[in-house]
């Protein structure tokens, strides 16, 4: 079964014991601000010293929580200008009235998006290019992931709803902000995930026959032509369909720099992730699992308002700081190209899958003929959550599944998603 029963499963049996076996583990600390605010300094040269983004734009998806709220933070502090876009208009009108207390409104833009609907992308992805006259970093972060709260649906275009929200809403968004990103020698950043080794990438290949293009799989609409294991395998599917993306762009990067002989960078696009972090995209009954994960945004030095026995109102006056579940989607950001590589691997933040035979298992002889495939990879997930915090690096460049290396499989995808969502290109 898909990975969320095995935690639950795992939640009841730990449930009266958590406290005390996770007590001696204390949560690594994230990136300083002081050193986020020198790499942004360093790779924008800019005059500012106190705002090391200034003049610069950041878009970010699904920016009402979780990963997206806690990197708008951090990079509206740094002096960016912010567009926000999630579907919780709510959530996006709270984040911008905690942020412009002490600051300027101006440099926060809410823009209402729902990544269900790829209309509500268009129209989104053409006001800021009516508005902006330049793109820094894009920031695909939207996601969401089947569970009790939240079971299979189809978007609003009658396709499956996890695939559009977390992939191909995110390639239409890409590809209308290109060329103002390429202008901006800007930088694409993919918040994917490590679960994509789950899958082998056969569900989300195209085919194509006597000159059409047909659906991957995963994006079929009605559950009863999907897969048997599509429940399960969705989030991972959309996860290896980014990364697949991302390379397909950094590609034509290198092709283009080749062919214009220019010093100009253009869009350089990277993966990375977060691995376990506290969000709700599990589910929000999913309350120990956001326990073990890795926090977005702590306070300093790591102390926790529980521990320290203080007032939820006091709690509110200690400085937050970034957490080890930005970590890698920062370091992404803004680490010099030179830094990050060519793209071939993805920014993580913790080894502990190297640790583990997790590669040899998944390409045996004896798993492939068994398929097992789903639940080795739903096990070392569960390894990951609850050894994740002993293994924390500050920086790590990690290999990616075989799959993912596929060529054939990334350039069949990209072009058909060219074709799927010409109709909401302006």
């Amino acid at each position: 079964m898909a990975l969320m029963l095995i935690v639950t499963l795992f939640s009841s049996i730990l449930n009266p014991a958590k406290a005390f076996l996770f007590s001696f583990a204390r949560q690594p600390e994230g990136l300083p601000y002081e050193l986020v605010s020198e790499m942004a300094r360093s790779r924008y040269s800019t005059p500012k010293e106190n705002d090391p983004l200034y003049n610069r734009v950041v878009v970010i998806t699904g920016a009402a929580g979780g990963i997206g709220r806690a990197i708008t933070t951090i990079v509206y502090q740094l002096g960016a200008v912010v567009i926000t876009m999630d579907k919780n208009s709510e959530g996006l009108e709270m984040l911008k009235n905690t942020l412009v207390k002490n600051g300027n409104s101006e440099r926060i833009i809410t823009l209402p998006t729902n990544h269900e609907d790829l209309n509500s992308v268009s129209k989104s992805a053409k006001f800021i290019l009516d508005t902006q006259p330049k793109i820094d970093l894009l920031i695909n972060n939207a996601g969401l992931a089947y569970t009790q709260d939240k079971p299979p649906g189809v978007s609003s275009h009658s396709k499956d709803l996890a695939f559009t929200v977390n992939y191909l809403s995110h390639f239409l968004l890409t590809k209308i902000l290109l060329p103002t990103i390429n202008e901006s020698d800007g930088r694409v950043v993919q918040v994917t995930s490590s679960f994509h080794w789950k899958v082998d990438g056969s569900e989300i290949t195209p085919k194509k026959e006597k000159g059409s293009w047909i659906e991957p799989l995963a994006y079929e609409g009605l559950l009863h032509k999907q897969s048997p294991e599509h429940v399960g395998r969705s989030y991972a599917n959309t996860k290896l369909a980014q990364i697949w993306h991302s390379r397909v762009l950094l590609r034509l990067y290198n092709e283009d720099r080749k062919k214009k002989k220019t010093q100009r960078r253009g869009c350089y696009c990277i993966s990375s992730c977060p691995t376990w972090a506290s969000t709700d995209i599990a589910g929000k009954e999913a309350t120990l699992l956001q326990k073990l994960a890795f926090p977005v945004m702590q306070s300093q030095n790591s102390f926790d308002a529980k521990n320290m026995k203080i007032t939820k109102d006091e709690s509110e006056l200690i400085p937050l700081s970034p957490g080890p579940g930005i970590t890698s989607v920062l370091n992404a950001m803004f680490k010099k190209e030179e830094d990050l590589g060519n793209g071939d691997l993805m920014v993580a933040n913790s080894r502990i899958l190297e640790k583990l035979p997790f590669e040899r298992m998944l390409n045996s002889e004896v798993i492939s003929k068994i398929e097992w495939r789903d639940v080795v990879t739903d096990f070392c997930a569960l390894i990951l959550l609850l050894g994740q915090r002993f293994t924390h690096e500050k920086f790590i460049l990690q290999r990616t599944s075989p799959e993912s290396y596929d060529i054939g499989s990334m350039e069949a995808l990209f072009q058909w998603s060219e074709e799927e969502v010409a109709p909401w290109v302006p």
